[in-house]
């Protein structure tokens, strides 16, 4: 009696595999860590670039940010909000603008509403402003000489909140260690797995 020749249990699993009846539908669980890597990858990538971008912007503008932390120019720009500023020439600005200068002492900054601009004798590149909160009822009582002054360009309520919150020492660290974190995990380098259906991956004898 003839009988079939006898297929080993190798032949058999390489035989499913070809079948596709032991393959993994796609978007399966191990595709998953491999998306999110990409993605994250793709967002520290466009953190990034927008960071290098404001560098250079800024650099060759002269743009800074500041942070209103006192009321006096609410409700246009109440605490907490932050503003971007340009350093500009004194001869540039005009009644309006709201500038930012430093006090009698040299060292506090005040950010306040130029109510008038006078010029400054022997002086032509200076000018001497009169500036008022907008929350105040009156004028400043000095008067401020500037031959430059930051001008603000735009201003966005409560992201000020959100500097200072970022800028406090334990949220530096924690932010800093979280991202080097994040940089090394996306790069890991993730185990390859053998194509499914290669007999020399795995082989199961008798």
């Amino acid at each position: 009696m003839t009988t079939a020749p006898r297929r080993s249990r190798a032949t058999l699993i390489a035989s499913a595999g070809d079948d596709g009846a032991g393959a993994e539908p796609a978007g399966s669980a191990p595709e998953r860590p491999r998306r999110f890597r990409d993605a994250l990858l793709a967002a520290l990538g466009v953190l990034g670039a927008l960071t290098l971008l404001w560098l250079a912007v800024s650099s060759i503008l002269s743009l800074s940010v500041i942070v209103f932390v006192t009321g006096s120019m609410s409700p246009t720009m109440p605490t907490g909000a932050a503003a971007v500023v340009q350093r500009v020439a004194a001869a540039e600005l005009k009644v309006g603008d709201v500038v930012t200068v430093l006090k009698e002492d040299g060292v506090t900054p005040v950010t306040h509403r130029i109510v008038e601009i006078d010029d400054v004798a022997g002086r032509p590149s200076a000018r001497e402003l009169t500036l008022r909160g907008d929350a105040n009822s009156f004028v400043d009582s000095a008067r401020y000489i500037v031959e430059e002054a930051p001008r603000v360009l735009v201003s966005t309520p409560y992201a000020g909140w959100v500097i200072i919150w970022a800028k406090s020492p334990l949220v530096s660290i924690a932010l800093a260690i979280g991202l080097a974190a994040a940089i090394a995990w996306a790069l890991w380098p993730s185990a390859s797995r053998p194509p499914r259906g290669d007999p020399d991956a795995a082989v199961v004898r008798d």
